[in-house]
């Protein structure tokens, strides 16, 4: 089948290909054969060989691309830069209401609406695909996260970290929490076409793991993560989570097993910010905290070991709080052992390094 506008790829992809054939254009020049050019480019042994025919009638240019095959687009240059303009500032802005989903229906009736043209679905589809739009999952962000907070962070507040490691040559700590229940998150799985896979679960019985973790870094030195966990079985008496003295306590060991001070990060948590934890946070002189701002995942490694935990249990049947508490201890051991993971748990928050 022949698609207009370059068979549906986009500049990029249009460039790539062109540089490949000119690449066997030199390659001819230089006495290859058209096997050898096959081989090279990963492509068919009659296409090799088509290619040095034409090459044969005009050399270079004759390999040259003739342009996009098919009709010319409908939308020009200049629209396909509205149109886009108008995607990202999202549905909203269109005047679609509160549902944040970009469907080809709604597309279809955007580009009606900014330039009176009328595409198909399908027509609709190749021009998103020629524009290196595809089709995602989005990432869920709170809404009234703070744009511009989050940049003054990293901008301001995060050159006042390292400063203020570097002076008392600290470690730099972040930390955070998290939980898991007896129903893990599911993953995608192979399963028969139209036959949607099945997991079991278990819905009787309840509890959960309450855990807290911290990433250290320092220059010269290997990163290392620390972890808490706190089993909940519903019982009487039992405490409801990490709470300020639980934080001491943690920092304290990590304090003991680094050998240095820390300049503590972490979120706004009621319990991270109380009279209490004020208290014990001035009479431990070798600790330094810094808030993250609100609504910020991104900037906090120890995400990314929530992350990589929560994608190991997932589709686990799940027995019990035990086999929990078990399969949390096995993953986030095998983070502690992995300096490569803590470093790229750091390194996924894009914060220039410390």
């Amino acid at each position: 089948m022949r698609y207009g506008d370059g068979g549906g790829l986009n500049a990029a992809a249009r460039a790539k290909r062109e540089a490949v054939r000119m690449e066997a254009a030199a390659m001819f020049a230089a006495g290859a054969h058209p096997l050898e050019v096959a081989r090279r480019f990963e492509v068919s042994d009659k296409t090799g060989y088509q290619w040095h025919r034409t090459w044969k009638t005009g050399d270079a240019e004759a390999l040259a691309s003739k342009g996009p095959s098919g009709p010319d687009s409908l939308l020009d240059a200049a629209q396909r830069q509205a149109l886009e303009q108008a995607l990202e500032a999202g549905p909203a802005a269109a005047g679609l209401g509160a549902d944040q989903r970009w469907t080809l229906v709604r597309v279809r009736a955007l580009i009606d609406a900014m330039f009176g043209i009328t595409y198909s679905l399908k027509g609709v589809a190749l021009v998103l695909h020629a524009m290196d739009w595809t089709v995602q999952v989005p990432d869920a962000k709170a809404s009234d996260r703070d744009e511009e907070a989050i940049t003054s962070w990293r901008k301001e507040t995060w050159p006042a970290v390292k400063g203020t490691a570097r002076r008392l040559g600290a470690w730099i700590c972040f930390m955070d929490e998290s939980s898991h229940t007896l129903i893990p998150a599911r993953s995608r799985t192979w399963g028969r076409r139209g036959k949607t896979p099945v997991i079991k679960v278990r819905k009787r019985g309840s509890g959960r793991v309450s855990l807290a973790g911290l990433c250290a870094h320092r220059p010269g030195e290997t990163s290392r993560f620390f972890y808490r966990t706190m089993p909940h079985r519903r019982r009487k008496g039992e405490k409801p989570g990490f709470r300020e003295r639980e934080f001491a306590e943690m920092l304290d060991a990590a304090h003991r097993s680094l050998g240095g001070p820390i300049v503590l990060v972490w979120d706004n948590l009621n319990a991270h910010k109380s009279k209490l934890m004020r208290e014990l946070i001035e009479a431990r002189p070798w600790l330094r905290v810094f808030q993250l701002p609100s609504y910020a995942p991104e900037l906090n490694p120890v995400e990314g070991a929530w992350s990589l935990l929560k994608r190991r249990i997932a589709n686990t049947l799940i027995e019990g709080v035990d086999h929990l508490l078990a399969l949390v201890r096995e993953h986030l051991n095998h983070i502690q052992a992995r300096t490569d993971l803590i470093d790229g748990m750091f390194a996924g928050t894009g914060l220039r390094p410390p």
